[in-house]
């Protein structure tokens, strides 16, 4: 069953060439335990980045990704269903399937916070949700 192992909220992220083809860094560019736009209502832009394990890369796959207040409004994003069945992954017969997998990240620019408080990001694979990575949102002033 796929799973979500190293989920961050970064400001930024990076991705770097290794020299050869197929390898790729991820760099996570400043860490992030909460958002804090200047003023709330406000916009502020920030990344999100994650391994994707055991995920089944024969059959086709689709991946959505949501950032809401909680769980029970309609998101402020909403990625839509991304196929992940045109990536060219290769899976390494070398290492058990729930270790190996899929970086992703998303950036989300000028998102519009109403009000402070925990907003969620709700990560579905195939329609269904896998997992749920609460964070703190609070203006600077």
């Amino acid at each position: 069953m796929a799973s979500i192992l190293n989920f961050t909220y970064c400001l930024a992220i990076e991705k770097k060439s290794q020299g050869t083809e197929n390898s790729e860094s991820i760099n996570a560019i400043s860490i992030l335990t909460q958002l804090s736009p200047e003023t709330i209502p406000g916009m502020f832009s920030f990344a999100i980045a994650f391994s994707l394990l055991d995920l089944d890369l024969i059959k086709k796959n689709t991946i959505r990704i949501c950032f809401s207040k909680d769980d029970h409004t309609t998101p402020i994003v909403d990625s839509g269903e991304v196929n992940l069945d045109a990536i060219n992954a290769i899976p390494n017969s070398d290492i058990p399937s729930k270790y190996s997998g899929l970086n992703i990240c998303m950036d989300l620019r000028n998102v519009i916070f109403e009000s402070a408080g925990e907003y969620i990001t709700q990560i579905y694979l195939n329609g269904e949700l896998i997992e749920s990575k609460a964070i703190y949102v609070k203006g600077k002033r």
